[in-house]
Protein backbone atom coordinates (compact mmCIF):
# COMPACT_ATOMS: atom_id res chain seq x y z
CA UNK A 1 0.00 0.00 0.00
CA UNK A 2 0.87 3.68 -0.51
CA UNK A 3 0.51 6.46 1.88
CA UNK A 4 -0.13 9.92 0.33
CA UNK A 5 1.66 13.07 1.08
CA UNK A 6 -0.40 14.89 3.90
CA UNK A 7 0.67 18.65 4.72
CA UNK A 8 1.56 18.21 8.58
CA UNK A 9 1.71 14.99 8.78
CA UNK A 10 4.10 12.92 6.74
CA UNK A 11 6.87 14.01 8.41
CA UNK A 12 9.51 11.57 9.24
CA UNK A 13 7.97 10.87 12.26
CA UNK A 14 4.47 9.71 10.51
CA UNK A 15 6.47 7.46 8.28
CA UNK A 16 8.84 6.01 11.16
CA UNK A 17 5.57 4.73 12.77
CA UNK A 18 3.75 3.47 9.06
CA UNK A 19 7.12 1.94 8.26
CA UNK A 20 6.40 0.01 11.22
CA UNK A 21 3.58 -1.36 10.33
CA UNK A 22 4.46 -2.25 6.57
CA UNK A 23 7.81 -2.62 5.17
CA UNK A 24 6.11 -3.03 2.16
CA UNK A 25 4.47 0.31 2.47
CA UNK A 26 5.47 3.00 -0.10
CA UNK A 27 5.68 6.53 1.29
CA UNK A 28 6.10 9.91 0.22
CA UNK A 29 7.19 13.18 2.13
CA UNK A 30 6.05 16.23 2.34
CA UNK A 31 6.57 18.71 -0.48
CA UNK A 32 9.96 20.44 -0.10
CA UNK A 33 10.73 23.48 -2.53
CA UNK A 34 13.55 23.17 -4.42
CA UNK A 35 14.20 26.75 -3.27
CA UNK A 36 14.34 25.66 0.35
CA UNK A 37 17.61 23.29 -0.69
CA UNK A 38 19.55 25.00 -3.14
CA UNK A 39 20.16 28.91 -4.73
CA UNK A 40 19.79 29.79 -7.85
CA UNK A 41 23.12 28.78 -8.59
CA UNK A 42 22.52 25.31 -7.89
CA UNK A 43 24.75 25.42 -4.56
CA UNK A 44 22.97 24.48 -0.74
CA UNK A 45 21.70 26.80 1.26
CA UNK A 46 21.65 24.67 4.55
CA UNK A 47 24.83 22.41 4.35
CA UNK A 48 23.10 18.52 2.96
CA UNK A 49 19.59 20.14 3.73
CA UNK A 50 19.26 17.47 6.29
CA UNK A 51 16.52 19.42 8.34
CA UNK A 52 14.23 18.76 5.33
CA UNK A 53 15.86 15.68 3.85
CA UNK A 54 16.44 13.39 6.90
CA UNK A 55 14.59 10.43 5.89
CA UNK A 56 15.38 7.26 8.36
CA UNK A 57 13.86 4.86 6.51
CA UNK A 58 16.07 1.64 5.96
CA UNK A 59 12.99 0.03 3.40
CA UNK A 60 14.44 2.63 0.94
CA UNK A 61 10.71 3.22 -0.63
CA UNK A 62 10.16 7.09 0.75
CA UNK A 63 10.03 9.20 -1.92
CA UNK A 64 10.57 12.78 -1.98
CA UNK A 65 8.47 15.40 -3.24
CA UNK A 66 10.28 18.62 -4.62
CA UNK A 67 8.37 21.60 -5.26
CA UNK A 68 9.43 24.53 -7.56
CA UNK A 69 9.31 26.59 -10.89
CA UNK A 70 12.77 26.58 -12.51
CA UNK A 71 14.10 23.28 -13.74
CA UNK A 72 18.01 23.89 -12.92
CA UNK A 73 17.30 24.34 -9.59
CA UNK A 74 14.81 21.35 -9.05
CA UNK A 75 17.35 19.24 -10.70
CA UNK A 76 20.40 20.99 -8.30
CA UNK A 77 17.96 20.12 -5.23
CA UNK A 78 17.36 16.69 -6.85
CA UNK A 79 20.57 15.79 -6.92
CA UNK A 80 21.88 17.34 -3.72
CA UNK A 81 18.90 14.87 -2.05
CA UNK A 82 20.28 11.95 -4.45
CA UNK A 83 24.22 12.61 -2.75
CA UNK A 84 23.37 13.11 0.24
CA UNK A 85 20.29 11.02 1.27
CA UNK A 86 18.50 7.19 0.21
CA UNK A 87 14.77 7.84 -1.47
CA UNK A 88 13.36 5.88 -4.33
Amino acid sequence: FAVAPMMDYTDRHFRALFRLLSNDAVLYTEMVTANTLVDATGAPRHGDGARWLRDGDAAGKTILQLGGADPATLAAAARLAKDHHAYA
